[in-house]
């Protein structure tokens, strides 16, 4: 706070705290047991429609499908486009972001694989964020149009590389877009656990990655992994959630 002409004037937002206790699960695991989940979940309102993206788990096969979902409420969803992983010829897919274009009133839709790479690169590791053709219907969209937006540093010779040569991991992209700019937030792994990272773009398709990053720097409860969940535009700024985990939790990358 701060005091103009004798009046105090707050300068930070107050956060939109929800009540945990009331809740409805709107995506069940496609089984009660560990390692199976439905998560990674990202929306988007279009003023009629909430769309919903999630991604489907089982220990045997990771993340095998991404699903995209619609509702009226919020509560009550319809899938109306399932993505397999050998579609976008991955191992697994994690969080996805939808966001349709306010100059061209298409859907864009940004998702994060762990590629299958041949023998003959064994290198070439880690998770990578790609986009697919953007389409005027979430009903049309196309895996096989996928190209890669980011991909690790051991794939690319970019000079940001160079100067990062410690990021092997891209992926959980979230996206919104302010007047005339894309902003995408996204996990970048290291080597001691994931931290949030912030790219911008002017046309969704060529990304230029800050040099002020990561954004938020780990530490106590979240000294592992630290991923933005969600940013609410808000009168006075910005609103970010995130999550994160502790090394010393059980099975801290799941948890």
């Amino acid at each position: 706070m701060y005091n103009l002409n004798g009046r105090e004037r707050k300068h930070f937002i107050e956060p939109l705290i929800p009540d945990v206790s009331k809740y409805k699960v709107v995506v069940g695991p496609p089984k009660p047991m560990e390692n199976y989940w439905a998560g990674a979940p990202s929306t988007f309102f279009d003023g009629k429609d909430i769309w919903l993206s999630y991604r489907v788990r089982n220990p045997q096969e990771r993340g095998f499908e991404l699903h995209i979902a619609k509702s009226r409420d919020g509560f009550s969803f319809e899938d109306v486009r399932i993505i397999k992983k050998e579609e976008l010829n991955a191992k697994s897919v994690e969080r996805a972001s939808i966001i349709k274009d306010p100059w061209t009133d298409k859907f864009k839709l940004y998702i994060s694989r762990d590629p299958l790479f041949s023998a003959a690169d064994p290198q070439g590791i880690g998770w990578q964020i790609v986009k697919l053709e953007d389409v005027e219907n979430l009903e049309d969209f196309d895996p096989s149009t996928f190209k890669i937006i980011f991909p690790p540093a051991s794939m690319g010779g970019k000079e940001w590389w160079t100067r990062h040569p410690y990021i092997r991991i891209m992926k959980d992209p979230y996206i919104l877009s302010i007047g005339r700019r894309f902003y995408m937030f996204f996990s970048a792994q290291g080597t001691l656990g994931e931290d949030p990272f912030l790219a911008t773009s002017v046309d969704g398709e060529n990304w230029h990655i800050r040099e002020d990053n990561p954004i938020i720097t780990k530490g106590y409860w979240h000294d592992y992994h630290t991923r933005i969940s969600c940013v609410l535009p808000m009168n006075q700024g910005f609103l970010v959630y995130y999550e994160g985990t502790d090394r010393r939790w059980y099975q801290s990358p799941y948890n």
